[in-house]
C-alpha cells in the first residue's frame, strides 16, 4: 500500500489541509496493533517503522498519580493481570504481562520513544483521567508540537488552550451538536463517527463550516472482512474525512 502519498506529518503546524482528491492524515488507533499488543512500545515501534505520522493512544492514571497507556479502566482485557488501573499503583501496572512479554507504558515512556522521531502522538484523555497531569507531562517533555491532545470537554478544551497555546486539540464531542462549543473553545479537530457519517454524509461538510479539521474515527460498527475496511475507509474520504482514525491503516488504499 502506498501509505506515503496518504501521510502529513505536520510536526509544526496544527494546521493541515486535505481534500478526497489529495493527501489523509492517518491515525493508527492504539498504535496499529495488528500482531502486536494494543497501546504498547512495541506497538508504536511497529507504526513509527511502518511510516505511520501519527499514533493515537489512551491514558488513564494509576492510583499513585502516575499516568499509563491503557484503553479499558482495568486491565483485564490486556493484560494478565486484574483490577481497575485507578486501584492499582504504577509499580504493580508494571509486573502485568501486556502479550509477548510487553508492559503497559506510561506516558512519559512513549513520549521519549517518540522524541526525534517524524510521528506525533495523539493522547486520548480517557474520561476520570484528570487534564493536569497530562499538560504538566506534555510541558516537561517540551513535546508541545508534537502532542495532540484528545479532550472530551469544553471545559478540559479551555484549560488546555490557556496552558499549551501550541498544542493540537483535538474534540471527542459526546454528540453531534457539540462541534460549534468545541471549536469556539479552540480544538482544531473535530472527531466524528464513522456511523455518525454513514447515518448523515453531508455531517462533514456542515460540520466543517465551523472551522476545524474533520477527522473521522473508524468505530463502533467495525468491518469484519478486509474489502469491508476498505470500502468504509473510502467511502468516509469522500465524504469528505480529512483525516481517519483507524484500527487498519493498512487497508487504506491511496486515492
Amino acid at each position: 500500500m502506498r501509505l506515503a502519498g496518504l501521510l502529513l506529518a505536520g510536526l509544526t503546524s496544527p494546521a493541515m489541509v486535505a481534500t478526497p482528491s489529495q493527501s489523509v492524515t492517518i491515525v493508527a488507533h492504539r498504535g496499529l496493533a495488528e500482531g502486536v499488543p494494543e497501546n504498547t512500545l512495541a506497538a508504536f515501534r511497529q507504526s513509527i517503522a511502518n511510516g505511520i505520522s501519527i499514533i493515537e493512544l489512551d491514558l488513564r492514571i494509576t492510583r499513585d498519580g502516575q499516568l499509563v497507556v491503557l484503553h479499558d479502566l482495568t486491565v483485564d482485557r490486556t493484560t494478565d493481570c486484574a483490577g481497575a488501573a485507578a486501584d492499582m499503583t504504577l509499580a504493580r501496572i508494571k509486573t502485568c504481562n501486556a502479550g509477548n512479554g510487553e508492559r503497559v507504558p506510561t506516558f512519559g515512556e512513549v513520549i521519549a520513544l517518540a522524541h526525534g522521531k517524524p510521528v506525533r502522538i495523539l493522547a486520548d484523555v480517557k474520561a476520570g483521567t484528570p487534564i493536569g497531569p497530562v499538560l504538566g507531562a506534555i510541558k516537561q517533555a517540551k513535546a508541545e508540537h508534537q502532542a495532540i491532545l484528545g479532550l472530551r470537554s469544553v471545559k478540559q478544551v479551555v484549560r488546555a488552550r490557556e496552558a499549551l497555546p501550541d498544542t493540537t486539540i483535538l474534540a471527542y464531542m459526546p454528540a453531534i451538536g457539540d462541534a460549534p462549543a468545541f471549536a469556539k473553545a479552540g480544538a482544531g479537530i473535530i472527531r466524528l463517527w464513522s456511523d455518525w457519517v454513514e447515518a448523515d454524509p453531508g455531517l462533514v461538510a456542515r460540520t466543517a463550516k465551523f472551522g476545524p479539521q474533520i477527522w473521522i474515527m473508524i468505530g463502533r460498527h467495525l468491518p469484519s472482512k478486509p474489502a469491508d475496511w476498505r470500502s468504509l475507509h473510502a467511502r468516509m474520504i469522500s465524504a469528505g474525512a480529512q483525516g481517519l482514525i483507524t484500527d487498519r491503516p493498512d487497508l487504506i488504499s491511496a486515492p
